[in-house]
């Protein structure tokens, strides 16, 4: 049985798990069924990271409570993924402490998509928890109409092959700037060498948040002399006035890991194949 969170409803596969507030803030859930056996949780964590969690938490504890055998995490997003290093003394390795959380409550299989910290598609054991990511790019690539795909930096280059793909290096730049709570180093993209000029080119990555590369890729492609440029990411988060930026792209497009007005593919193909479901 499929039981869905609040941000996963828009998949339609699934039983709807009631989810309500009471007024102090604490979250409230109800399973609308008795799970029987191996129950799968779908739940996107974007937005509202901290709640869909606190959602995932009392839900997958609900289950076993009332009877699963097993429960297995589906997350098209996962959160946090970003966090998955130290870079200054005293930091938390947030990845890994959201993981070990999931593993405290009984889940001992998750299935993602394209999550950021693990980079390339295959079958991961990180912190005692059994991780399958899946790439969901192809998927873009089809639906895309580009004569030439640019993936910006290192950690988008398992996304896709192919003689019409290229790999550009990406570097952000200066120490790390603390401004209103917020960690931000400015982008650097370097295309100099590829030929663009009359093409269609998209830019491929595995999420959009601020935006900040993305956009500064589309703006150099233009210059460059390509014809139309894609902005494609398979998550589209797009944070602050990252819409703004990207009005140098010719077209946005994202998947429905989270929904937005951009989503223009589906990942459900990839979802029914880890439920078994046609």
């Amino acid at each position: 049985m499929i039981y869905s969170g609040t941000n996963a409803r828009h998949f339609g596969m699934s039983k709807e798990v009631f989810v309500k507030r009471f007024p102090d803030g604490e979250i409230y859930v109800r399973l609308p069924e008795k799970p029987r056996g191996k129950a799968f949780y779908l739940q996107s964590f974007f937005p509202h990271q901290n709640d869909s969690l606190a959602e995932a938490f009392l839900t997958i504890d609900a289950l076993y409570d009332n009877g699963a055998r097993e429960v297995v995490l589906i997350a098209p997003y996962f959160p946090y993924t970003k966090q998955d290093k130290i870079f200054l003394e005293g930091e938390a390795l947030s990845v890994k402490t959201v993981i070990k959380l999931f593993s405290s409550v009984g889940v001992g299989e998750m299935h993602v998509i394209n999550a950021h910290f693990l980079k390339k598609p295959g079958v991961f054991r990180k912190w005692g928890m059994e991780i399958t990511n899946h790439n969901s790019a192809p998927l873009l690539a089809e639906k895309v109409n580009a004569d030439l795909f640019v993936l910006p930096g290192t950690g988008a280059k398992h996304l896709l092959s192919g003689e019409s793909v290229i790999c550009v290096e990406t570097r952000r730049s200066g120490s790390y700037e603390e401004k209103e709570l917020e960690i931000y180093r400015k982008p650097n993209v370097f295309l100099e060498d590829l030929d663009v000029k009359g093409k269609s080119v998209a830019v491929m990555d595995d999420m959009i948040a601020t935006a900040s590369t993305m956009a500064e890729a589309c703006r150099k492609l233009r210059e460059m002399g390509a014809a139309r440029v894609c902005a494609c990411a398979v998550h589209g988060l797009f944070v602050g006035n990252a819409l703004e930026k990207l009005s140098v792209a010719s077209e946005i497009m994202v998947t429905d890991t989270v929904k937005s007005p951009y989503s223009k593919v589906s990942v459900l193909p990839l979802i029914r194949k880890i439920t078994g479901e046609n």
